[in-house]
């Protein structure tokens, strides 16, 4: 009887050990990549959202409100932002809690801030409303600001640390403002004349510093109206030159 045995073939241990090490290779040089873009990825798309709810907000509150262009806008004062947003806005969202602004307040930061050792006034101030929570992980609060706008800080759900919240990574601003004879939800603060193509060409450096928390010539704006901006502007998504890192 005539036997055929068939040669096995075999991987040598350093056949194995130098692929495993090419692997290990690949993944180190494009793991941090895909980490950062599905960090982008998930602050755009929550960012958009929010804009997309607050829309949809005052769109209701004006069924039953009125245009919001007849609405008068709270002065500077807690109580005052607070009557504000129960009447206009908390029975057209859904709300599952409420927070003191005090600590919450406290917990936020701009990138400058964390440089200096110090909290911006923009987020320590007695002036806010309290924060209102979302179903979605979201948290909304008000900045009374003037006769013609109202900043929202909006907390994007998902942040990493509680404690330590980031301008423009946890925290971004929206207002309610007016835009010639309506009242608006804008992802531009109250200065009238902003407009993308500012944040694109001719104040960049601007809109990019006060982003960081740098002071940058909008008296009251706050750093996260610039950041919002920045990403509105580039069809809500994080420009290459994002000075906040996520």
């Amino acid at each position: 009887m005539i036997h055929h045995y068939r040669e096995k073939f075999a991987f040598t241990l350093a056949e194995v050990l130098i692929t495993l090490g090419i692997i290990g290779v690949v993944a180190a040089m494009t793991l941090p990549s895909l980490i950062s873009n599905h960090r982008k990825h998930v602050v755009e798309t929550s960012l958009k959202k929010s804009y997309s709810v607050l829309s949809q907000m005052l769109q209701r509150s004006e069924l039953e409100n009125s245009d919001a262009s007849s609405w008068t806008l709270p002065p500077a004062s807690a109580g005052s932002a607070n009557q504000f947003f129960l009447q206009y806005f908390y029975p057209y969202l859904n709300i599952v809690e409420t927070h003191d602004s005090v600590r919450d307040y406290n917990r936020i930061f701009t990138s400058a801030d964390v440089a200096s050792g110090s909290q911006s006034w923009y987020y320590a101030n007695n002036h806010n409303s309290s924060w209102y929570n979302l179903a979605d992980g979201t948290s909304i609060a008000l900045r009374p600001l003037n006769s013609f706008a109202t900043t929202i800080y909006v907390v994007l759900p998902g942040a990493k640390n509680k404690e330590r919240l980031i301008v423009g990574k946890d925290v971004f601003s929206f207002s309610l403002r007016n835009y010639g004879s309506k009242r608006i939800i804008s992802a531009f603060d109250y200065p009238q004349s902003w407009s993308c193509d500012m944040v694109n060409n001719t104040n960049r450096t601007g809109f990019l510093n006060g982003c960081k928390g740098v002071e940058s010539g909008g008296a009251g704006v706050s750093p996260g109206s610039y950041c919002s901006a920045l990403i509105y502007c580039n069809g809500w998504k994080i420009p290459d030159d994002y000075p906040i890192k996520l």
